[in-house]
């Protein structure tokens, strides 16, 4: 999936968009987090964090090309 349908169903708050997000690059900003943090858990909880924060901040108000 491309990354703007991906941030096309985040913005419409569907959370297929968190999966599809997920399944393109969980291995990425884990391995990249595990990197900086050297642990897994904190690692994974990093990452977590990043969806989240992905999902509260694209604003549901604005304009989506």
């Amino acid at each position: 999936m491309e990354d703007l349908d991906i941030v096309n169903l985040i913005y419409n708050r569907n959370e297929i968009g968190i999966a599809e997000l997920k399944m393109k690059y969980n291995e990425l900003l884990y391995s990249l987090a595990l990197s900086i943090l050297k642990n897994d858990a904190d690692s994974e909880e990093s990452v977590n964090d990043t969806y989240l924060k992905i999902w509260r901040t694209i604003n549901i108000h604005d304009t989506i090309i």
